[in-house]
């Protein structure tokens, strides 16, 4: 979500592209920073489905490593100096909420975890503007089927998707070809029309497509249950690393419980 692109960055990408092309024909799954390439999630895609996909990411992310949250106060003191040390430098920062598919948006809903998903919201903006492409939009809203465009799983978004972000950063004529913006921004002001308007708009994706939220419920074990055992990460935060699966974290994210 917070990301800053250095030299360093871009010079590991091309080392990470010479080596995939280097090694026999067999590319590398992952990047340096452990994110999976999207050649790997073609992949996997061609071996699993992708409504297998989308099974395995909520039960990764929901029934596992994130069934609750626990908000990290040190993430958002580290999140606000690196903010002001960016700003100092004269570095316009843009910061947004990537565009998880809404199956995502209703399992928090059904682990009980709507509080803290808006709690996450006021907090970034008590803090600063940012573009939120989550939520209930054209894109979020794709139906889970055999064949996507937009998705590789709940999280993963295509480079489609990306573009389409991009350019409604820096190029808004970019988008053309009848394709309408889906972010919106959001700042202390409009806040809270953004987060009644989001829990509205998600009412009526489940009363317009009960079969793609059905599918949701399927998958979440366990619903209404307290979690007995509670587990930090022993890695502190902000930490931009390798977590199982091949996962990646920044210094906004919460503490899995």
């Amino acid at each position: 979500m917070f990301t800053t692109i250095a030299g360093t960055t871009l010079v590991k990408s091309v080392g990470t592209v010479a080596a995939n092309l280097s090694h026999d024909g067999v590319s590398q799954p992952y990047f340096d920073n452990g994110q999976l390439t999207a050649n790997e999630m073609s992949e996997q895609v061609a071996r699993e489905g992708m409504r297998a996909r989308f099974r395995q990411s909520l039960d990764n992310y929901m029934n596992r490593r994130f069934r609750a949250y626990e908000p990290s106060d040190r993430a958002w003191r580290e999140f606000e100096k690196a903010l002001k040390e960016l700003r100092r430098r004269d570095v316009k920062v843009l910061i947004f909420i990537p565009p998880t598919h809404v199956a995502h948006l209703e399992s928090i809903r059904l682990r009980g975890l709507w509080p803290q998903w808006v709690d996450f919201k006021r907090r970034l903006a008590q803090r600063t503007s940012y573009w939120d492409f989550s939520g209930v939009n054209a894109v979020t809203t794709e139906p889970i089927a055999d064949e996507m465009s937009f998705y590789w799983d709940i999280s993963h978004f295509r480079s489609r998707v990306g573009d389409r972000i991009l350019a409604q950063f820096f190029d808004q004529k970019a988008l053309g070809n009848g394709q309408s913006q889906f972010g919106q921004h959001v700042t202390a002001q409009t806040l809270a029309q953004r987060l009644s308007e989001e829990k509205e708009a998600l009412a009526r994706w489940r009363a317009r497509h009960p079969s793609q939220a059905e599918f949701v419920q399927r998958q979440l074990r366990n619903l209404g249950k307290p979690v007995l055992r509670q587990q930090r990460w022993p890695v502190p935060l902000p930490h931009r690393g390798i977590l199982p699966e091949g996962g990646c974290r920044s210094a906004l994210d919460f503490r899995p419980v």
